[in-house]
């Protein structure tokens, strides 16, 4: 496939919801995607503690702005929550790319991750919002590739792995790629290991 045809890889970063993380982890991700010959946008979205559908809100926006081309949806923690909540209702978009997604809400409440971050952007216990737990969700209906490193000690490679099982067995088309010997921010840094699996699974979702 050429570069001229490849779909659009659209960016959401993690944080764990807090307004102090930007997309600026990404952007060495972002600029060696580009170097691929990629067109790659990497966006901010809104985020106010205890207001989360701010953020579901502001994303979809984002989302509503690229429905003449073909996109891939590249979530990073965060942004892997929210890809999976929201690709599947674009029929543009082709695929889901969800590098070390945040999957589980309740859990990610049970073990506190993220230095307790669901306590600062929800206002209620996470039970409360199945509308954005991805485990509470239906299933994405696009082909949807997981990357996860198993040193991840902010979202654990568990709680991925639970989830594609699960719905692996209900046939979807989903996929988990387990990175060795990386951890949370490693597996974004285009000079590791993982950068080649992550061109790999882009290919497959590309069609190529």
């Amino acid at each position: 496939m050429s570069s001229q045809n490849k779909p659009l890889l659209l960016l959401l970063h993690g944080g764990y919801w807090r307004t102090k993380h930007g997309p600026e982890h990404l952007v060495p991700l972002a600029q060696a995607l580009g170097d691929q010959g990629f067109e790659v946008e990497l966006p901010e979205y809104k985020r106010m503690p205890g207001d989360p559908y701010l953020t579901l809100e502001d994303i979809k926006s984002i989302l509503d702005r690229h429905t003449e081309q073909d996109v891939i949806v590249v979530g990073f923690s965060a942004g892997g929550q929210f890809a999976l909540l929201l690709a599947s209702n674009y029929p543009n978009i082709k695929g889901i790319l969800a590098i070390a997604p945040v999957t589980d809400l309740i859990k990610t409440e049970e073990l506190g991750l993220g230095e307790n971050a669901t306590k600062e952007w929800l206002t209620q216990s996470a039970s409360h919002y199945p509308d954005l737990d991805p485990n509470l969700c239906p299933s994405p209906a696009i082909p949807t590739i997981f990357l996860h490193g198993d040193l991840d000690l902010r979202v654990p490679l568990d709680l991925s792995v639970a989830y594609v099982e699960r719905r692996k067995s209900l046939g979807v088309d989903i996929e988990l790629i387990q990175i060795n010997e990386i951890g949370h921010f490693e597996i974004i840094d285009p000079e590791s290991i993982a950068f080649p699996e992550i061109l790999k699974a882009l290919a497959v979702l590309c069609g190529d």
